[in-house]
């Protein structure tokens, strides 16, 4: 199992964990438990994503990876480079459809490609 099918299955698991503690679950249907396990176990699948919510999730993972004021990359240099112009150019960046997350994408991008260089 790849690290990304591990990362969506690992957030899954923990995300029916946490909706299904007591003090949590009576917030949530179990309607939306399962659509919010499904948009987790499927925000990674660039290519297979159909609607706005799971586009939405996909954004907002890939802007949390590329805030540096925020979080510290892990990438070395090699790899950045690889996820710089393979998976967030040309899958990624491609497939944002709100405004908000291209502005911040917009924002945060050239932030992050600086960090490497």
């Amino acid at each position: 199992m790849d690290r990304k099918t591990a990362h969506m299955f690992e957030g899954a698991r923990l995300a029916v964990e946490f909706l299904k503690r007591p003090e949590i679950q009576p917030f949530y249907t179990l309607e939306q438990i399962d659509r919010i396990v499904h948009l987790v176990l499927v925000h990674d699948k660039i290519e297979e994503l159909q609607d706005l919510e799971e586009i939405a999730l996909m954004e907002a993972d890939t802007l949390g990876a590329i805030d540096i004021d925020r979080v510290k990359p892990t990438f070395d240099k090699e790899n950045a480079e690889k996820y710089i112009n393979n998976d967030l150019t040309l899958r990624r960046f491609p497939r944002f459809l709100t405004g908000t997350g291209i502005k911040f994408f917009n924002q945060l991008s050239p932030k992050f490609e600086a960090y490497f260089k």
